[in-house]
């Protein structure tokens, strides 16, 4: 276990010597008694990845080089797509449809992927917080924040460098705010900027992996009830909602269709809005 205690020596810490007059890390529980909590961050030279690889064994758990690997493939796979319009696929993709669950390309597989790495990190992140509340805003700063910064770059930089309308039309169009308020709550996801990309073979679409969004908010609150009725702390009931939910799945594929397809985005935020009308 690593110790803070009162002390002047430094000791040698992932690749780099560590040393502070207010505090030192030592790896003897004997030191525990002398444990302190707070200390400056000035006075610590804290080691930070430099290479790739320091990046990837932070953790020793592989979950970065995962996530690289299921970007790689989004990006590689989409970049057929937006090149060459709806349709295209990598070379790769067009093989292995063939063998692929659900015939998904390499895009697919990488959001696969992501959601997968998710399930894992976040139903530990609501067994970690044991309370709800903690556990919903911790997910909230998770994904508005770095959102709403997503959606206000779209909008006035890149909208504005490339669109093909005035200044004062572009920013007062009805279609800017639609962009800037439902895909900054989520409510419904809006792709389109006015005068902007729209000459493209894919067409005037921006930003159009914000699609999975809402679909991470929804495991998100699948994680929250689960948590709640208890589902993680039996195994037994935990494996069979599991296999429950996965016979659900085969007998019903158009259910899955229903909450993994962008086209139906729009029938979930109809759901939503129209829930929540009710609920006011």
């Amino acid at each position: 276990m690593l110790i803070v205690r009162r002390g002047h020596a430094g000791i040698a810490y992932s690749g780099a010597r560590v040393t502070s007059d207010a505090v030192s890390y030592n790896r003897s529980p004997r030191s525990a008694n002398k444990t302190i909590c707070a200390f400056h961050w000035r006075n610590i030279a804290t080691p930070l990845p430099t290479t790739v690889t320091d990046y990837f064994t932070v953790h020793s758990n592989n979950i970065g080089s995962l996530r690289f690997i299921g970007a790689f493939l989004v990006l590689y796979g989409h970049g057929y797509t937006l090149a060459h319009g709806g349709g295209s696929l990598d070379p790769v993709s067009h093989w292995l449809r063939d063998y692929s669950p659900f015939a998904l390309g390499l895009p697919g597989l990488g959001v696969a992927l992501f959601f997968a790495l998710s399930g894992y990190l976040v139903t530990a992140s609501f067994v970690r917080r044991g309370s709800l509340i903690d556990y919903s805003v911790a997910r909230a700063l998770r994904i508005y924040p770095a959102l709403i910064i997503a959606v206000l770059f779209c909008v006035f930089v890149v909208g504005l460098l490339v669109t093909t309308l005035s200044t004062l039309t572009y920013v007062s169009h009805h279609e800017t705010l639609r962009f800037i308020l439902q895909n900054s709550s989520l409510l419904g996801i809006h792709h389109t900027l006015p005068g902007v990309f729209g000459s493209q073979p894919w067409g005037n679409s921006v930003n159009g992996s914000l699609w999975t969004l809402p679909l991470e908010l929804l495991m998100y609150a699948s994680v929250a009830c689960a948590g709640i009725c208890g589902v993680f702390k039996s195994r037994l009931l935990f494996n069979a909602c599991a296999l429950a939910v996965l016979l659900l799945l085969l007998l019903t594929p158009d259910l899955l269709a229903f909450f993994t397809l962008p086209s139906h985005v729009s029938w979930r935020s109809c759901l939503v809005q129209r829930c929540l009308s009710i609920v006011s």
